[in-house]
């Protein structure tokens, strides 16, 4: 047990000392298997004095390992890496012309993902020519880097072959919870100087605590700043939830107006993120938004907030970006809006460009919706969600709006005391899905309420529905949902209800599992979708 006169920093230095914190754990362990790599460098090396590429790759080996962590050459290592002569041995000529070994690696890259990296691995394993045709593949989208091991051994394969790094377009980070390896993640990034989309994940574990430290404030900023071609950023986190005022160890400054972030006047920070264009942030971000708005710019199209991510501590926020990011495409916002009238502010602003635009929930009750669609002439997508109460005028404006809308989802609609749409909703509803019949792709309605059969019966005029989600009260004909096989033929998401009561049954689930399984096909192709930042 401590004695009360211990300090909080002695305790915290024999806490380390009795059990060393996780990253310096697995950075030994990582060690290790790293001294090994460059050991067996070094012995190629040393077998092969007149080959400049295993001189070049064992002195960089030796050289990061030792940089790292302890390491004990073996007898003679240093001196097989550093006495041999630099004169470059050919490489052995192909007995394939070399087109017939890009179009394997080709073959190989239109494989599903999990089964094309590893391919690829292998492939590149096995000589200097496979490698050198794989990589760029390989290192364009680098899987996930979601764990200390993995971020140490691409750092290492960087500095091995550092013509890699130029090839890399997109990295996916895991950042400690207590931040501990943030000057790997920096040494990395910096490395990636061609990376255009950068994701980084704070903590792995919604059972970890983490508070956000001065130096981490300014370790993000460092990150952007590594990427000069950075047009995407993603950042999420993964961690037990806090309230605001307890995210923040006590070298961070908050005042009566929030959080003080030194990200927020860094002039060479604005000027690294003079060109991006996507923003996403997820999860206890609100520091993340009060310090990178401010530098948000023309070029920003794409803005993606989460439910726990406030809109920081100044008045009308969205108003604001709207005139630094004039010309911004997509919009979604997750957190409960307490009115809307900076928001209608912003739409408006945005009215020419936007093209997606989607919100969560809204505190406050009022035809907004029918505010701003007169606005929207380029909106494609438009997304209210089930805290969004959507009245009978908010749907007339969408009806009457010019937009070329494909997708459309209503979340809490206006309903009587029996949950059923009146007239006048039933109304509105087949008029906005008869005036966008020519673009529409998908329409969601909640089950709560049920509408009329007038409504689904309108839908058969929007030829090119894909997706359908809608609940009719009463008992339709089978014709009522069998002519949708007909007049929409790529219809293929359907409710389940439908089987209820149609007549052709076998065509609806042939169309289910044919969706299913091309969704499957799509799935297989990109990196899985429980990485990081999901």
């Amino acid at each position: 047990m401590s004695s009360p006169t211990q300090t909080e920093s002695e305790l915290d230095w024999l806490s380390s000392v009795m059990c060393p914190p996780l990253y310096e754990q697995l950075t030994r362990e990582v060690t290790s298997e790293l001294a090994q790599l460059a050991r067996l460098s070094t012995t190629v090396a040393s077998k092969k004095p007149g080959d400049q590429h295993a001189q070049r790759r064992a002195q960089a080996a030796t050289a990061f390992v030792k940089n790292i962590g302890d390491y004990t050459p073996d007898n003679g290592e240093e001196e097989a890496v550093s006495v041999h002569s630099t004169d470059e041995i050919s490489s052995p000529s192909p007995v394939l012309p070399l087109e017939l070994y890009q179009l394997i690696i080709n073959y190989v890259a239109s494989f599903d993902y999990k089964l094309r990296q590893n391919t690829l691995v292998a492939l590149s394993s096995t000589c200097r020519l496979f490698m050198g045709l794989a990589e760029e593949h390989i290192y364009e989208h680098p899987r996930d880097l979601d764990n200390i091991r993995q971020q140490w051994l691409f750092l290492y394969s960087l500095r091995m072959e550092p013509t890699r790094a130029t090839l890399v377009k997109s990295l996916r980070l895991l950042w400690l919870c207590d931040g501990a390896n943030s000057k790997l993640l920096i040494d990395i990034v910096a490395s990636c100087h061609n990376s255009r989309a950068l994701l980084i994940q704070r903590g792995d574990d919604l059972q970890d605590s983490c508070k956000i430290s001065h130096n981490d404030m300014l370790t993000m900023g460092t990150l952007i700043r590594a990427c000069p071609e950075l047009t995407s950023f993603y950042y999420s986190t993964m961690v037990d939830w806090a309230p605001e005022g307890n995210r923040y160890t006590d070298t961070v400054d908050v005042t009566e107006d929030g959080v003080v972030n030194p990200l927020s006047d860094d002039a060479h920070l604005k000027q690294a993120m003079r060109q991006l264009s996507k923003l996403t942030l997820c999860g206890q971000a609100e520091w993340a938004v009060n310090g990178l708005f401010p530098h948000l710019a023309s070029s920003l199209t794409s803005l993606r907030l989460s439910q726990d991510v406030s809109l920081g501590n100044w008045e009308n926020p969205l108003t604001q970006l709207s005139q630094q990011c004039p010309f911004l495409e997509e919009i979604e916002i997750r957190q409960t809006l307490d009115t809307t009238t900076d928001l209608e502010e912003a739409c408006k602003a945005w009215g020419k460009t936007l093209k997606s635009l989607k919100v969560s929930s809204v505190a406050e009750t009022s035809s907004w919706v029918a505010r701003i669609m007169p606005s929207m002439v380029s909106l494609e997508e438009l997304f209210l969600g089930y805290g969004c109460f959507v009245q009978t005028e908010d749907i007339g404006a969408i009806a009457l709006s010019k937009s070329p809308l494909e997708k459309i989802g209503l979340g809490d609609m206006q309903y009587s005391d029996e949950h059923i749409a009146s007239d006048a909703l039933n109304a509105v509803l087949v008029a906005m899905i008869e005036a966008h019949a020519s673009t529409l792709q998908y329409l969601g309605m909640t089950a709560d309420p049920s509408v009329d059969i007038a409504v689904l019966r309108a839908c058969r005029n929007a030829k090119g529905l894909r997706s359908l989600g809608i609940w009719v009260h009463g008992t339709p004909e089978p014709t009522d949902v069998d002519v949708l096989l007909d007049a929409c033929v790529d219809l293929d998401d359907v409710p389940r209800w439908f089987w209820r009561y149609s007549s052709r049954v076998d065509e609806w689930e042939a169309r289910k599992s044919a969706r299913e399984i091309a969704e499957e096909e799509e799935l297989k192709r990109g990196p899985p979708t429980n990485g990081l930042g999901s």
